[in-house]
């Protein structure tokens, strides 16, 4: 096949082997107490859950301890109409990724329906807020599709393809907000470190927010890059696994090779799927678009809310483009810290890019910044971490296995291993699917030629 790398046995990407695991769910192992799985998932879901509770007690805390009576007043008087404005726009970002992800479950199962799209959507939502770094909503995901009919293949498939639309999304969306309003961003105050009323440690959200571009652009890049260049495949895999390998950042190179080329030929795989079919690439791009979009606005309206009827507590000066923005640099910032739910990060990020939005701020600029933070923390969260977790007890599909795995501990080595025992299925799918447009294509050209050479013998 490919030449060996100098360390370790693995080969090119193409060598990527996919064996059956005596883990998998259709082959269960028999020798295992199935119980183990369920109390391990259980008491590290426990575990998360505490961790953002005592966060968010933590957040809440000090954003209360300096103006409790002044902001419970702001919130107290808030607009209803406003409140409900930003219900309304988070239940949109939550429908349209419902949406997508019926859309790609109707690629490979025609009876599936709006309702279990959003149904998964939820479960993801739940799975995705109690884990840290966003891991677990994936491998759940794909389980929830294996419980509503499709393969695991196929649900591998509609999930990896998702990611690198949504991903894809998220670069543009982020580079679209740094263009237009890095000036406003630079002018944000940094995050400061005082001792004794000294700062003696100052870092602008601006360059925080770039690092975490660059990351996410990285995620994307990089596989695109390897996916298509045989040069930077091998140089990423040989040199620059085994020089982080040397400076102690990566152990188990030959195992960190195995997983990267995986994700690699999964990603190269379904972005080729993709574009087999362009009109719905750009549909489900123009939804994720509007999902951020929907979820972004929601602070704009948050913020009209808690300025009271008449703005009798001030002026929301943040235009409608200027807080899609700065919701944007908020999330990006936000997720660098792999805390369950963002749980702290979310709150003091919220407030430092938000606190600059009131003028003529009654009784303060704090009581105001501090109302909207909390409302749209509980919008955004809060209330969805509840209603999705009484969704993913109890939600039942077709299938009703248990998982195999401790899906909230290992969730994203596991998805990964999910990719990769599902290659094979995956690429013959692809390629069946891709062989059968093509006779359908040749079908079509030649019953116009032969209509053509009727018409032309008729004459």
């Amino acid at each position: 096949m490919g030449e060996k790398y100098k360390t370790g046995t693995f080969q090119t990407m193409s060598d990527v082997r996919v064996e059956k695991n005596p883990t998998d769910p259709e082959t269960p192992n028999n020798n295992e107490n199935p119980e183990e799985p369920k109390k391990k998932k259980f008491n590290k879901t426990i575990i998360y859950m505490a961790i953002i509770l005592a966060v968010t007690a933590v957040a809440l805390y000090f954003s209360l301890k300096d103006s409790f009576n002044d902001i419970v007043s702001v919130m107290g008087q808030s607009r209803i109409d406003f409140i409900f404005y930003a219900v309304l726009a988070y239940f949109g970002s939550f429908f349209f990724e419902g949406l997508v992800l019926y859309l790609f479950a109707r690629r490979y199962k025609r009876k599936y329906y709006l309702h279990q799209g959003l149904a998964n959507q939820g479960i993801a939502v739940f799975y995705n807020a109690v884990t840290p770094g966003q891991t677990g909503g994936q491998f759940m995901q794909a389980y929830t599709f294996k419980k509503q009919g499709l393969s695991l293949p196929n649900a591998t498939s509609c999930l990896v393809m998702n990611f690198i639309v949504y991903q894809s999304t998220l670069v543009l969306y982020s580079l679209f907000a740094i263009i237009f309003k890095f000036t406003n961003l630079m002018s944000i105050d940094p995050i400061k470190i005082e001792v004794n009323g000294t700062v003696i440690f100052a870092l602008p959200i601006w360059v925080l927010t770039i690092i975490a571009f660059v990351l996410n652009l990285g995620i994307i890049g990089l596989i695109f890059l390897m996916s298509y260049s045989k040069h930077f495949h091998n140089f990423i895999l040989n040199k620059g696994i085994n020089f982080l390998a040397r400076i102690h950042l990566v152990k188990k190179p030959d195992e960190r090779r195995r997983k990267l080329a995986v994700s690699v030929e999964s990603f190269k795989l379904e972005l080729n799927n993709l574009f087999t079919k362009p009109v719905f690439l750009i549909l489900v791009f123009i939804l994720h678009v509007a999902s951020l979009t929907c979820l972004f606005m929601v602070p704009y309206f948050v913020g009209h809310a808690v300025i009271g009827p008449a703005e009798q507590f001030g002026h929301y000066s943040y235009s409608m483009i200027d807080t899609i923005a700065y919701s944007g640099f908020q999330k990006l910032v936000a997720e660098l810290i792999p805390i369950p739910g963002s749980a702290g990060t979310a709150e003091y990020f919220f407030y430092q890019l938000f606190q600059g939005a009131f003028t003529d701020a009654v009784p303060s600029a704090h009581a105001l910044a501090s109302s909207l933070n909390i409302i749209w923390r509980t919008i955004t969260f809060h209330i969805p971490l509840i209603v999705t977790g009484i969704l993913a007890a109890f939600y039942r599909g077709k299938d009703r296995d248990a998982l195999p795995y401790d899906t909230v501990g290992n969730a994203r080595t596991e998805f990964r291993e999910l990719q990769s025992k599902t290659m094979i299925e995956r690429r013959e799918t692809y390629e069946s699917d891709f062989a059968t447009r093509v006779i359908e294509r040749e079908s079509r050209k030649a019953k116009r030629s032969n209509s053509k050479n009727k018409k032309d013998k008729e004459k």
